[in-house]
């Protein structure tokens, strides 16, 4: 039954991801509903910081939903910079080391690369709701780093859906880039 959930929550993920690269807004109601039962799935897993991202994704899907705007009227797709994606990213670092610094001492089970990857994941799924074509570079080294965390707590089946996402995330960047619009 385990692997069944994990599927569905897979099939519902893949289908989010495909969407989000069609630019079609309906990606987050696939992706809410992926978000869902991941956050049981990995709080039953004991990765809570995964549990609590889906939880916060969840959360994005509706605000993406709105923020996309009506197929008539579309949020079009553009780009942050190389320098505030470089803040991003050096941002997300320095709140790891401050959140982990403050609870590694904690009785709770965390696994630093877990903390690590819904920091970057919570920036990759913002630029997302945005339609920033930067996403697609944050969530290819989330894709990265979860699959390694996910193989190492024996998630097969959902670390699959990762290694999939991974060439989505390639995919999803190029075809974006072909329909930035440069403002």
């Amino acid at each position: 039954m385990e692997v069944l959930i994990q599927i569905f929550a897979v099939l519902f993920g893949f289908a989010y991801v495909l969407l989000a690269i069609l630019e079609n807004r309906i990606c987050w109601i696939f992706g809410f509903f992926s978000s869902f039962i991941f956050l049981f799935i990995f709080y039953q897993s004991e990765i809570y910081m995964q549990a609590l991202l889906q939880l916060f994704y969840c959360f994005v899907a509706v605000y993406g939903w709105l923020n996309w705007g009506s197929q008539s009227n579309p949020l079009p797709i553009t780009r942050i910079g190389i320098l505030k994606s470089i803040f991003y990213f050096l941002f997300a670092a320095s709140l790891f080391f401050i959140i982990y610094s403050l609870i590694r001492d904690l009785s709770i089970a965390l696994i630093p690369i877990d903390l690590f990857i819904s920091i970057l994941a919570i920036t990759a799924t913002y630029l997302a709701s945005e339609k920033k074509i930067e996403n697609w570079f944050f969530w290819i080294i989330v894709d990265l780093l979860t699959i390694y965390l996910l193989v190492s707590q024996g998630l097969f089946v959902s670390s699959l859906m990762y290694v999939i996402y991974f060439f989505m995330s390639v995919i999803g960047l190029l075809k974006w880039h072909k329909n930035l619009k440069v403002i």
